[in-house]
């Protein structure tokens, strides 16, 4: 799926019924390079109701889930400061605790990021890539849109034909068959 079109509550619709999405990339806003994803930096349970834990492995003092899919935590203050990972981390320090809050779609966001960055998902995304591009190919070096043929039996000819010229010419080249 193009990432244009890629919306997380397609996402869960798609999984509900076992298929999969792969997003080419994802729209809006770059995350912040410097610090990390929510999802890197919190952990949330498996029912994914509360936040268990961050990435130095601290619980929170308080967390709180709103019905609108946004969370919300506060953490121990002096633990945060003395924290390693605090250049890193997403938490905003307060007068007397630190506290993060963040929305359910930001922590799939992070998921997701951190999922394409992995081979497998680029080989998927290149697969992908290369299936888009026959129809491309067809359309532009061999003018399937403008077929002079009429009725669908002398279509299809049309169009097998078409597709053998350029898999012939693939075979020429060396390369693989476009389709089979």
């Amino acid at each position: 799926m193009d990432g244009t079109y890629f919306s997380f509550d397609l996402s869960e619709k798609a999984s509900s019924l076992g298929i999969e999405f792969i997003p080419g990339e994802l729209t809006g806003r770059k995350p912040a390079q410097d610090k990390m994803s929510y999802y890197e930096n919190f952990e949330l349970d498996d029912s994914r109701k509360e936040i268990t834990g961050c990435a130095a492995g601290r619980e929170p003092d308080y967390q709180e889930n709103k019905d609108d899919g946004n969370y919300y935590a506060t953490f121990d203050k002096s633990a945060c400061e003395n924290c390693g990972l605090l250049d890193d981390c997403r938490i905003n320090l307060r007068q007397n605790h630190s506290s993060v809050s963040f929305s359910e779609q930001a922590y799939e966001s992070g998921r997701l990021r951190e999922r394409m960055g992995t081979e497998e998902y680029k080989n998927l995304t290149n697969l992908r890539a290369g299936i888009e591009g026959i129809p491309s190919a067809l359309g532009r070096t061999y003018d399937i849109d403008n077929m002079p043929v009429m009725g669908l039996v002398r279509q299809k000819l049309f169009l097998g034909f078409k597709i053998a010229a350029m898999n012939f010419k693939k075979l020429l080249k060396g390369n693989k068959p476009a389709l089979t």
